[in-house]
């Protein structure tokens, strides 16, 4: 009955990811590429949510949601260490496949970002040079003393400039595109929070689900609409997320790790019941 019951829980997740892989895969015919890379407002909002998605927010993200977690819990030990299990499981599954994707995947891959294609289309810029560069710092400090040197003011057919802010994302974004890192980070980690969460409340709450893959949603279009992913990248980075994480859940590590007490006490009661 665990099984069965773990496998439904399994296959709404995964019911829920394929519509937001489906979502996220419309920035194909969605006119959603380099959307704001020309209106500093709306660049800075998009950044900002794009931020999430990094290292820190992710971060700071799992550190509020472990604490909140912990609260389902009694007693201040149990609270404290549930809290930590919750950081170490979710930062070791992320950071394991962040790594991965960053260090191995991409760098075999060599796909250019497509802020770095503009700029080689447009204005003459040498990709294959800047990728030749070893390290990300190094690239950081060509793409920038590039566009400082050769004084490059990129406009729209409206006749705008890039913003600042777009510019220093691009300089930032210095490795390769494909996958896209903060989609396939976000969407593993929603699915694993929304099983989590599932497991928990049953489905009581369902719509807290919907908003979080919402979110990882929002979170892979950010990538897209600020010039650094393509929607090719975004696309494979949410499939990639959530297949992972349902290998992850097929494993059974969760249970073990946040329910297993709670199932014992649940037959324990049973058993004084009978």
């Amino acid at each position: 009955m665990r099984i069965i019951k773990k496998r439904k829980g399994l296959n709404l997740v995964l019911l829920f990811s394929l519509c937001a892989v489906t979502l996220v895969a419309l920035t194909f015919v969605l006119p959603v590429s380099n959307l704001v890379v020309f209106n500093e407002f709306w660049a800075a909002f998009w950044i900002g949510l794009t931020n999430i998605g990094g290292t820190v927010g992710v971060g700071i993200t799992i550190l509020i949601i472990a604490i909140v977690w912990s609260f389902t819990y009694q007693g201040t030990l149990k609270r404290l260490l549930k809290a930590f299990m919750l950081i170490v499981f979710l930062g070791a599954v992320i950071g394991a496949t962040a790594f991965l994707n960053e260090h191995l995947i991409k760098e075999q891959l060599c796909v250019h970002r497509p802020s770095i294609e503009l700029l080689q289309k447009e204005y003459g810029f040498n990709a294959n040079e800047f990728y030749q560069q070893e390290g990300k710092e190094l690239r950081r400090a060509y793409v920038q003393d590039y566009l400082k040197t050769e004084g490059i003011d990129i406009k729209n057919d409206q006749h705008q400039s890039i913003s600042n802010l777009i510019k220093k994302v691009w300089i930032k974004e210095a490795g390769y595109s494909f996958p896209s890192g903060h989609t396939v980070t976000v969407f593993l980690m929603m699915s694993l929070l929304s099983y989590i969460f599932l497991k928990y409340f049953k489905r009581k709450h369902v719509w807290v689900v919907c908003l979080l893959f919402l979110w990882a949603v929002i979170m892979a279009y950010s990538r897209v609409v600020i010039g650094v992913h393509t929607p090719l990248d975004v696309t494979f980075g949410a499939l990639w997320g959530s297949l992972i994480a349902g290998v992850v859940i097929s494993t059974g590590f969760i249970e073990i790790l946040f329910f297993e007490d709670k199932t014992h006490k649940k037959s324990k009661h049973k058993k004084r019941t009978d």
